[in-house]
């Protein structure tokens, strides 16, 4: 987990305004927050949930899947993650090796170092 979620507000933000039945569309695990309905006007709000029937596996333009700036995004440390930033990391490979079936990416051994545990047992001395 990552710590973005404690923050309500960050410089930049821009509030959605749409006229009256607009349909927006968002990955909820992407931040966002509540804002205060300041009209005189009812606002509803609908979550669909979509669950998939099929894995979900390089279904989406792969032309540039191996584009080295697919990595620098991936490996993008952003200051509000203070000393979650590793955490962030790993928790990206992650998302990144299920999103393209290849349990062995990594980005500088991140997750591979973690992953390296000894498989044999050493004998016993009596």
């Amino acid at each position: 987990e990552s710590d973005i979620a404690r923050y309500q507000n960050f410089l930049g933000q821009l509030p959605m305004v749409c006229k009256a039945g607009t349909v927006m569309v968002a990955h909820h695990g992407i931040w966002h927050c509540a804002q205060p309905n300041l009209t005189d006007r009812t606002r509803y709000m609908f979550k669909l949930r979509l669950n998939p029937t099929v894995r979900q596996l390089k279904l989406w333009n792969t032309d540039d899947i191996d584009d080295p700036e697919v990595n620098g995004l991936l490996n993008t440390n952003h200051r509000w993650y203070g000393n979650e930033s590793r955490l962030e990391i790993v928790n990206r490979i992650k998302l990144w090796r299920f999103l393209i079936g290849d349990e062995t990416f990594d980005l500088g051994y991140w997750l591979s170092r973690l992953e390296n545990e000894p498989t044999t047992t050493a004998a016993l001395v009596t």
